[in-house]
């Protein structure tokens, strides 16, 4: 299993799950780290855009995208951004 952040549609603020196998990581794609033991991947120059940024995922009530494997639950991931530059001029 692993995240991949929407790049696109969601207005890029949902993390899809998927299963090995179920979406292909390709050469453009990053890894940033993992959630547990769980890798979680965007695009490359994605996240040149984000990389300002510290990424919080959150679980919210309501059903996810169909694409993705928490769609069968109540619940969804969401990401919300922490724009690092914002924090370090608030001291």
């Amino acid at each position: 299993m692993f995240f991949y952040q929407s790049g696109g549609c969601y207005d890029g603020s949902t993390p899809l799950c998927y299963r090995e196998g179920d979406f292909r990581i390709g050469d453009h794609d990053f890894c940033l780290g993992s959630i547990g033991d769980i890798p979680f991947y965007m695009y490359k120059s994605q996240y040149n855009y984000w990389k300002l940024t510290q990424l919080i995922i959150y679980i919210a009530d309501g059903e996810g995208p169909t694409f993705s494997l928490d769609s069968i639950e109540e619940k969804h991931f969401i990401t919300a951004p922490v724009f690092l530059w914002l924090r370090s001029t608030k001291k």
